[in-house]
């Protein structure tokens, strides 16, 4: 009779037949992945999934675990996307039904990190690990090495975020941990301050970039064994940004430091070994020991061109000491000497070498100082066609030679050459340095120049308000240089700036705005100008100009006063720019119904023309229109004739013709014969 079996007991049977053939494919699963064979153990871990979901409820904490090891095999394949939606898989059903599983919920969180940060999803990433970090927080020792290693990860992606300050808080808090109660990972926090400490000086922040690397290289001395390489490295970069602070005696021992780190693990002819004699080289130039840079420079060549020989050598290595020196130096016909070593250059190096660049840089200056805009010109192109075979199209120092192009265009008067290369200097600053970088600002002004000099005028006051603001956002960088030299250069750069802008305003007939602005330039250029400064005259005469067309005379006749007086301090005592101020002083004094006053202004502004001009030139005669007006208001018409003869004479023999000033005197002449007659 056959046995009965009941349903009950049927499914038990299936269920432990199920469980057992899962846990065979498990068991093959790992065997394969020890045996770094995923695809194979990434089979065997789905076909368990597979058999699991047959007996296990979808939100068992197993079918998480199958998803995060169906992930780990993906990740080691490189599939991420496919890795990620697996670790997500695991993620949801251990967040939602199983929270109290705390190692297998902070475990998703990080799988799922790891992975965004394989997909550069740096930002998604950082909500994963901050939330692994939470559960770690709230569910471990707060000395637990596991908080230490996610906060060390969250470290480094603060650091591909560029987010050094936050990057900078995670490490610390790793250090503040105390090596007492669990192993610190020094040689990863170092690594991380280092990093921190290059984001620094990529911002130009160099004393922060210093600070971070000394943090580095500390605690890599703790580390055990040390990592003599990094070091190396670490201490390479300390002489960098000192090099950037002028510090050039401790830059140099940083440098013969990492020479030293170096040494011990590499070869001598390494070639990271000749880019550090190189260093080594240039500080010494710049510490004036030219026998000790000009060795160093031969140890770099040495090793860079094994087979060039010796003397050609020791040539090239005096020549880039020479280089560095006339950079720096004023010397008789320094564009003599730069043209021979543009010669010797070319006599070892191809056309296009980058080391180039430099000199012909130097020789466009010389040669723009000399107001020979063409031959710069070709100069400057020069420079830029190299680097440019060598250099990303985003380095700054491309910017820099679309600069200079642009420069020598403008002066050359061809603006839209000018503005074309300016405004490629300008796309590719704005990529490549910081948003309060000055070098922007300067861009802009020089963009606003040329704009108005095209009378594109709304396009101009758009650039110098750009210049303004960045101006203004870099008086709060931490970078701000607070010498005397410092402030009163970025003073006089507002006070450019201001000036142009009120210039336009004034053009546009803005008066109110342009009033406001050349009251600025004075305020600021007083900080760090004489007021004789051609800037500083040039507001307070506009501001003359402006108070007189808005009728606020007295305001006016200040202005011009204190403008004749600086007049006065500059000019020799009868030069005709004089004339034109003491005309306009008696024209608002005429306004103002001060007739004496106005009087002397013109006798005096008619003394210097006629000791200056010739005797028969037209400004004489409408100076003498002027004194004749006053005269007839003041009902002295016995005064009138000889001043209306004279200007009548010179009027006459005008070419061509002014008709309209010539029948006003005759007006003028018949008045005053009636009141005499």
């Amino acid at each position: 009779m056959p046995i009965s079996i009941s349903r009950k007991d049927y499914n038990i049977f299936n269920t432990s037949r199920s469980k057992s053939i899962a846990n065979i494919y498990l068991q093959q699963a790992w065997h394969y992945q020890d045996c770094v064979q995923h695809e194979e153990a990434l089979f065997n871990f789905e076909k368990r999934l597979e058999i699991q979901k047959t007996y296990l409820e979808p939100e068992h904490i197993s079918i998480a675990r199958t998803h995060s090891r169906i992930g780990q095999n993906y990740l080691e394949l490189r599939k991420y996307d496919y890795a990620l939606s697996s670790f997500q898989k695991s993620l949801h059903i251990t967040k939602t039904y199983h929270p109290n599983c705390v190692s297998d919920l902070v475990e998703a969180c990080e799988n799922v990190g790891t992975t965004l940060e394989l997909l550069e999803k740096f930002p998604d990433a950082l909500v994963h690990f901050e939330n692994a970090l939470q559960i770690q927080l709230e569910s471990l020792p707060s000395t637990d090495s596991k908080i230490a290693q996610t906060r060390i990860r969250m470290g480094f992606l603060y650091c591909r975020l560029g987010d050094a300050d936050k990057a900078s808080n995670e490490f610390g808090k790793c250090l503040e941990m105390g090596s007492t109660v669990w192993p610190v990972p020094l040689a990863q926090i170092a690594r991380g301050y280092f990093l921190i400490g290059d984001l620094y000086e990529q911002k130009e922040e160099n004393l922060k970039a210093l600070s971070n690397f000394r943090e580095s290289l500390r605690i890599m001395e703790n580390c055990c064994p040390i990592d003599q390489l990094q070091c190396a490295t670490c201490y390479q970069f300390i002489g960098t940004v000192l090099c950037k602070l002028h510090k050039f005696s401790d830059a140099l021992e940083n440098y013969k430091l990492a020479m030293d780190f170096r040494l011990q693990v590499k070869p001598p002819t390494d070639p990271s070994i000749a880019v550090l004699w190189k260093r080594i080289g240039m500080v010494y130039a710049e510490l004036n020991n030219y026998e000790r840079a000009v060795f160093a420079f031969k140890a770099s060549f040495e090793i860079k061109h094994s087979t060039m020989p010796m003397l050609e050598i020791e040539a090239l290595s005096r020549s880039m000491v020479q280089g560095h020196f006339f950079s720096k130096r004023q010397h008789q016909d320094p564009l003599t000497n730069w043209r021979q070593f543009l010669e010797f250059q070319a006599s070892s190096l191809h056309s296009d070498h980058p080391d180039l660049i430099c000199t012909y840089r130097t020789i466009g200056s010389s040669l723009s100082g000399q107001n020979k805009h063409v031959d710069a010109l070709y100069n400057f192109q020069r420079a830029l066609d190299i680097r440019l075979k060598c250099s990303s199209r985003t380095d700054p120092e491309v910017a820099k030679d679309y600069w200079y192009l642009g420069i020598n265009y403008m002066l050359l008067e061809q603006f839209d050459n000018a503005l074309s290369s300016l405004k490629t200097c300008l796309s590719i600053q704005t990529i490549s340095l910081p948003s309060y970088h000055c070098d922007l600002a300067d861009t802009h002004t020089m963009i606003g120049t040329i704009l108005q000099q095209q009378q594109k005028l709304t396009e101009a006051l758009d650039n110098y308000e750009s210049a303004l603001k960045i101006l203004f956002q870099s008086f709060s960088s931490t970078n701000l240089k607070t010498d005397q030299d410092s402030i009163k250069c970025r003073n006089s750069s507002l006070a450019d700036i201001y000036v142009r802008i009120g210039d336009i305003h004034f053009e546009k007939k803005h008066l109110s705005e342009a009033l406001v602005n050349y009251q600025l330039v004075l305020d600021v250029q007083l900080e760090c100008t004489p007021r004789t400064h051609p800037m500083s005259m040039h507001a307070v005469k506009k501001l003359g100009i402006i108070y007189r067309l808005l009728g606020r005379y007295q305001e006016a006749l200040i202005a011009y006063n204190e403008y004749l007086n600086l007049q006065l301090i500059t000019l020799s005592p009868e030069h005709i720019d004089l004339a034109y101020t003491y005309q306009s002083i008696g024209n608002i004094q005429v306004k103002q119904q001060q007739y004496d006053e106005a009087l002397s202004s013109y006798e005096k502004c008619l003394v210097i023309q006629t000791n200056s001009l010739p005797s028969n030139h037209l400004q004489i005669a409408y100076t003498f229109i002027l004194i004749s007006e006053l005269l007839m208001k003041q009902g002295k018409f016995a005064q009138c004739p000889a001043y209306l003869d004279n200007s009548l004479s010179i009027l006459l023999n005008e070419q061509p013709l002014r008709e309209a000033d010539i029948a006003r005197v005759r007006r003028m002449i018949a008045k005053v014969n009636s009141k005499l007659a």
